[in-house]
Formats: structure tokens, C-alpha cells, sequence
């Protein structure tokens, strides 16, 4: 599945991850730029809110993370719709 994020079209894979931080939808599996320009790339609200709703993102639970923030949200590509 391709999204966009600014200027940059990316190509999701079941590898990916989306999180959400009560703020923002960040990519976080993927950088953009190099050296000190590196960035993650945030997703717009509005395209992931659309494909939580056609059941194409599916949240799931991170385990070993170093954060103990509870209020993060992580979301991954749903397998059995894309298949």
C-alpha cells in the first residue's frame, strides 16, 4: 500500500509502523533525509483515520519498548485485508 507524507511517497510493508503519540501519526520504521536533515515522516490525521476505517491499519501491542509511556499507539498494516 502507498501513502504520502509531504513530498515523499512511500511503499508500506508489513515491517512498517505507524505511531500515533496523541499528537501526530509518525512513520516510524522510515527516515528521511541524511545527517543532521534526517526526519521521521509524519502521515496526515485524516488519511489514517480513512484507512483505520476501511480496516486496512489495525493497532496491535509493542512489546519491549523502552518507553513505559501507556499513551502511545502503534498501528500496522492489517494482513488479512491485503492479502
Amino acid at each position: 500500500m502507498k501513502i504520502k507524507c509531504g513530498r515523499n511517497e512511500y511503499d508500506l510493508t508489513d515491517k512498517d509502523v505507524i505511531m500515533f503519540s496523541r499528537a501526530c501519526y509518525q512513520l516510524i520504521t522510515r527516515r528521511t533525509g541524511t545527517g543532521w536533515n534526517e526526519s521521521i515522516p509524519i502521515v496526515s490525521k485524516i488519511l489514517v483515520d480513512k484507512l483505520i476505517k476501511q480496516n486496512k491499519l489495525v493497532m496491535f501491542k509493542v512489546t519491549g519498548t523502552p518507553e513505559k509511556n501507556n499513551r502511545l499507539e502503534y498501528y500496522k498494516i492489517n494482513e488479512q485485508e491485503d492479502k
